[in-house]
C-alpha cells in the first residue's frame, strides 16, 4: 500500500482543451468536499470537472458528463492499480473546441493522474492517529510519557486546555490507552497510513 509524498498540479494541453490535474491528500471525509469545493471555484468556468478517490473503504469516482468511464473512473482505476490510499486526483477540463475523441481523451485523463503520481509514492504503514483533550496542569507530563512511548505528538494551545494530535504505530495504542485512562483522559485512535520508516 502506498501514500503520496506531496500534494502536487500538472497542466497538459491536448488539440486545444487544456486538462489541469490536483492530487490531494485525504485526512478525513470532510477533505473530500473542502477540495472539490475549492476546485470549483477556482475553476467555476470549466466545461467538465472529474475526480477519482480512495479513502479507507471509500471508493469512487465522477465522470461529470463526459462519455462513462473515461474520466474520473480512470483516475480511480490508476489509484487502484498503483495501490494508493488516502488521495484523491481532481482534472478539470476546459472544452478547446475540437472534439479529442474516446481514446485521446482518455489518454488525457490517464496522463495527467500518471503525472501527477509520478516520483510521488512512498510505501505506507498503518499507524493510528488520535486527539487528547489535556489541562495544562498535565500536559508537560502527559507530553513526556506519550513521547517516551514514541508517539509524535504536535500541540495546539486554546485559553482553557490544550489538544495534543497524536500519532503512531498501532502496537502504540494500548500503552498510549493504559497511560491516558490513568491520568482521566480519552482516547479513541482511528486508522491511519504513514510513510513507512
Amino acid at each position: 500500500m502506498k501514500i503520496i509524498k506531496s500534494e502536487k498540479e500538472v497542466a497538459i494541453k491536448i488539440m486545444g482543451s487544456s486538462f489541469n490535474s490536483y492530487l490531494f491528500r485525504i485526512e478525513s471525509e470532510e477533505d473530500i468536499d473542502a477540495h472539490l469545493t475549492e476546485i470549483k471555484e477556482k475553476h467555476s468556468k470549466a466545461t467538465h470537472i472529474v475526480y477519482g478517490y480512495r479513502f479507507q473503504n471509500l471508493e469512487r469516482f465522477n465522470d461529470d458528463q463526459e462519455p462513462i468511464h473515461s474520466a474520473g473512473y480512470l483516475l480511480l482505476e490508476l489509484l487502484k492499480e498503483k495501490d494508493v490510499q488516502q488521495a484523491m486526483i481532481i482534472t478539470v477540463r476546459y472544452f478547446g473546441g475540437t472534439k479529442l475523441g474516446l481514446p485521446r481523451l482518455r489518454r488525457a485523463y490517464k496522463e495527467g493522474g500518471l503525472l501527477l503520481l509520478e516520483d510521488n509514492l512512498v510505501e505506507a504503514a498503518v499507524g493510528f492517529k488520535a486527539e487528547v483533550e489535556v489541562p495544562y496542569e498535565l500536559l508537560r507530563n502527559v507530553n513526556y510519557q506519550l513521547t517516551k512511548i514514541g508517539l509524535l505528538v504536535e500541540t495546539n494551545n486554546f485559553p482553557e486546555k490544550a489538544i495534543l494530535l497524536l500519532r503512531g504505530s498501532v502496537n502504540m495504542i494500548q500503552p498510549s490507552r493504559d497511560y491516558l485512562s490513568r491520568q482521566g483522559l480519552s482516547f479513541n485512535p482511528v486508522p491511519a497510513l504513514f510513510i513507512k520508516e
